[in-house]
């Protein structure tokens, strides 16, 4: 057959996509390009990725596709070659409690097969390299010898018949009291040598091996000598293992993982700082053992011991001393103790609900015994190159990049496996991941890390004939970094594969070799192919300037240190928008997001935000009023269920049920908001359980998804689905852009600003009932944005994170307007994002570089 030169869609029906026909070069790298909600995701993701994943998974013997997750098939009447491929979305996949960075880049696999084939083992007290000695080498170094003096060596009777044999016999044996004369058979040691000191090398001549030998001097008792079979110090004795195996060196292996914390680097903990808010007295509701609602009805027993003891319920609890400990674990009276509450709990941790409430209570602590490296400590004195598996792990990427780079294998295993991590950390430092540590835990990284870290799987991919999809790859990304990321691209195309990303970066769309074009506007409006061939330059557009706001009222925080870095002192400003920009690696979100969110949060609520292993206190003083609330929006975009839609995240959908049981054929017929939902049993259709369609499952081909006969694929019963209110059906009504019903109908002050910010975020074309899954990046932020604006009080803390993902030019500064009048109703803003045009909008500057220092500026 011919090569194929392009992979042919025709009839794409996806979404908003109108019978799309088109062609991507294969063997290139193709970007689309457009409005956000113009389709581009829709033809990118949700047809070229799922149906190329299903027609690919269709040709796998049925043992593997049966424990596979197949795509549903899509409207799309032709797609052809199809190519093995792989996506990379702005889904964040759940990351586990266990993973480290070093684990989430394949690292973790090549360290260890790394050591086991090329580490040789240290003497952790001396550090110099372990040897084999003999056995002459040995009893010298354990006995002094003088060269004239006779020594006896005797073994046991077992050994010499097993080693020697029983043709040969001994010319001297010795008794059970140390006593030496002729050989005799009754005797348990039998000679085997019988040397003067200046002979002893003659011991190695022996040509077999022993695990105990016996010796005796001239005149004196009988006495053992343990032979030591591996490695010891040339200075003291300290010995190696007997064997090597790889998995000494992995935290996911019974031999290797840490004995204390199993292999996941930390261990949860009940500490005082968990069960008591130092900050508050107990009247204050300070033993925060009390907020669980299982304990509540302790609290006055607790009281009432404190008392009898003489202890304060009105000082601070920072200020009691060791009774108000030994009463709260010991107890007293009425009061059991929390040391017997905690034995109960763990007695009955088998329960989730125990387990749950332990949970609360525990905090993640480092392990002692590992140092975070999850490996048990006693292979510590394994060295490659003069660095210990513990050392590797705490090195940063860059760090590791220039170990790595003067290692040279021995064999072509090792060669291998070198050539490889140097190709992973490469283009991990080249994408500005370089500053993260191995044994960095993947859950503490910031979603664009996180995001960086699964791209450079793909960009250090070895093969060829592929298909990748990529959505975004540039967001965090300076223009450096970019380019770095172009050469990446690039590589993956030279080996002779297809690559298609979904980009709104000017450099990138710059760089791609074929350029596709959707729109012109978002959902009904787009969906259609408007360029095709070479990068079209955006035309700019002329913004209206935006008044700046000076405050004097900051948020002062102090210096603090994470990971081994030191950040200075710096201010937030209140009631005004603070943008937070910096390199990769900085230390915005850690600083922003794990530390000031979650203490900010803990003055307001005397609890957690996150948790997390940080436990450091970096605001110095608050503004004059302390805020209502803190809300933290960051760019985790997996908080949504399969029926997940943009009326039930918004609530707006019951708004629309609640205004049709309120009409008069409702009212007659007794209905409720609950008949008008396909998620309530009152409503939905009772033979496709409320999804439309009815799943026919067929044992050697595709399961088939047919229309639902019975509610004609609308998910609610035909008798509540139909009724009208003259002008639309509900089903129409939910099914329709939002406008068309809620433009119509009574809203309160409520849901008339939430379909305000509809309309100001350019989103009002999106219909109630459109699942969030099948949305683009830019689409899902916004609708989240709004989700969590819903009811949330003014004079409020609200920390963004990335809100350029999946935004146009335009869109953005559609975007930074909203911010904007956000913070003109008394909400402090802190939006952390590199994008420059959010610069137009906002009022301070907060600046990170990578040394450490940061630096707070009015942008007026």
């Amino acid at each position: 057959m011919a090569k194929e030169s392009y992979i042919h869609l025709k009839g794409v029906r996806v979404n908003n996509l109108k019978n799309l026909n088109l062609k991507i070069p294969i063997g290139k790298i193709t970007c689309f390009a457009g409005p956000s909600g113009s389709g581009k995701t829709s033809l990118a993701f949700h047809t070229l990725l799922a149906e190329s994943k299903r027609r690919l998974m269709n040709c796998y013997p049925n043992n593997l596709s049966f424990f596979s997750s197949k795509p549903s098939s899509v409207e799309v009447d032709k797609l052809s070659p199809v190519l093995p491929v792989f996506g990379l979305q702005q889904i964040n996949p759940v990351k586990g409690a266990r993973a480290t960075v070093s684990d989430s880049l394949g690292m973790t696999h090549l360290i260890q097969s790394l050591f086991y084939q090329m580490a040789h083992e240290y003497c952790p007290k001396h550090s110099v390299e372990l040897k084999s000695c003999s056995l002459a080498e040995q009893f010298s170094k354990k006995t002094k010898l003088k060269d004239d003096e006779k020594i006896h060596f005797f073994i046991s009777k077992k050994d010499f018949i097993e080693k020697v044999g029983r043709s040969i016999l001994p010319p001297r044996s010795c008794d059970v009291d140390g006593d030496i004369h002729s050989f005799d058979v009754q005797d348990p040691f039998f000679e085997i040598l019988r040397i003067k000191g200046k002979s002893i090398s003659k011991l190695d001549s022996l040509g077999y091996e022993i695990e105990t030998l016996y010796y005796s001097k001239e005149g004196k008792k009988l006495k053992s000598f343990k032979v030591i079979s591996n490695k010891t110090c040339p200075k003291c004795d300290f010995e190696g293992q007997l064997f090597k195996s790889e998995n000494f060196f992995s935290p996911f292996n019974a031999l290797g993982a840490c004995s204390a914390c199993k292999g996941f680097g930390a261990t949860l903990e009940i500490t005082k700082r968990k069960l008591a808010d130092f900050d508050k007295s107990i009247n204050e509701g300070g033993v925060t053992l009390f907020r669980l609602k299982r304990y509540e009805p302790l609290e006055v027993k607790f009281i009432k011991a404190a008392k009898k003891k003489k202890i304060s319920i009105s000082k601070n609890i920072s200020d009691l001393g060791d009774d108000f400990w030994e009463l709260l674990y010991k107890g007293s009276g009425d009061w059991v103790g929390f040391d017997k509450i905690e034995a109960y709990l763990n007695r009955k941790r088998y329960k989730p609900g125990v387990r749950v409430i332990l949970r609360k209570l525990q905090v993640e602590v480092n392990c002692e015994k590992c140092e975070m490296v999850r490996i048990e400590n006693t292979y510590f004195h394994y060295k490659v190159a003069g660095s210990t598996i513990k050392d590797f792990h705490n090195y940063s990427l860059d760090e590791c990049l220039k170990k790595i780079g003067t290692l040279k294998g021995q064999s072509n295993s090792s060669k291998l496996i070198i050539k490889r991590v140097q190709t992973i950390l490469k283009t991990a430092v080249d994408i500005g991941l370089g500053h993260l540590l191995l044994l960095r835990k993947s859950k503490s990284l910031s979603a664009g890390e996180y995001q960086r870290i699964q791209l450079v799987k793909f960009l250090s991919f070895d093969g060829t004939g592929s298909l990748f999809v990529f959505d975004e790859p540039s967001i965090g990304l300076d223009e450096t970094q970019q380019k770095k990321l172009i050469e990446g691209l690039k590589a993956i195309k030279a080996q002779g594969n297809t690559v298609v990303v979904v980009e709104h970066s000017e450099i990138i769309k710059k760089s791609a070799d074929h350029l596709i074009l959707l729109g012109p506007g978002a959902g009904p409006l787009g969906g259609e192919i408007t360029h095709v061939g070479k990068y079209k330059p955006v035309r700019k557009f002329k913004a209206k300037k935006v008044e700046k706001n000076k405050t004097s009222d900051f948020y002062q925080c102090k210096n603090t240190e994470v990971y081994k870095k030191k950040y200075s002192g710096f201010k937030i400003a209140n009631s005004s928008f603070n943008l937070v920009r910096g390199p990769t690696g900085s230390g915005k979100s850690l600083i922003i997001k794990n530390i000031f969110a979650n203490e900010l949060y803990k003055e307001i609520h005397s609890e957690n935000l996150l948790n997390n292993p940080f436990n450091i206190s970096i605001i110095k003083s608050l503004p004059k009023n302390l805020p209502s609330d803190i809300l933290l929006i960051d760019a985790n975009l997996t908080r949504f269920t399969g029926r997940s839609s943009v009326g039930s995240l918004t609530d707006l959908s019951n708004v629309v049920r609640k205004y049709y049981s309120n009409l008069e054929i409702s009212k007659i017929m007794g209905l409720q908001t609950g008949h008008f939902s396909s998620n309530s049993k009152l409503g939905q259709c009772e033979t496709c359980g409320g999804s439309g369609f009815e799943l026919i499952e067929m044992p050697y081909l595709d399961d088939i998804k047919m229309k639902c006969d019975d509610c004609e694929g609308k998910g609610l019963k035909l008798e509540f689905a139909e009724i009208t209110d003259g002008e639309q059906t509900i089903f129409e009504a939910l099914a329709n852009p939002m406008g068309l019903i809620l433009d119509r109908i009574p809203l309160t002050p409520k849901f008339k600003s939430i379909y305000e910010y509809f309309k100001k975020l350019n989103l009002d074309y999106l219909s109630l009932d459109r699942k969030v899954g099948s949305l683009s990046g830019g689409e899902k932020q916004r609708i989240y944005l709004l989700s969590k604006l819903i009811g949330n009080k003014k004079n409020q803390v609200i920390i963004l994170e990335n809100l350029s993902f999946g935004l146009s030019s335009l869109e953005i500064h559609k975007v930074g307007q909203f911010i904007k009048d956000l913070s003109l109703l008394g909400s402090t803003i802190i939006l952390l994002d590199h994008n420059k045009e959010f610069l137009f909008f906002a009022d301070y500057e907060i600046s990170f570089n990578s040394q450490g220092k940061i630096e707070t500026s009015f942008l007026g």
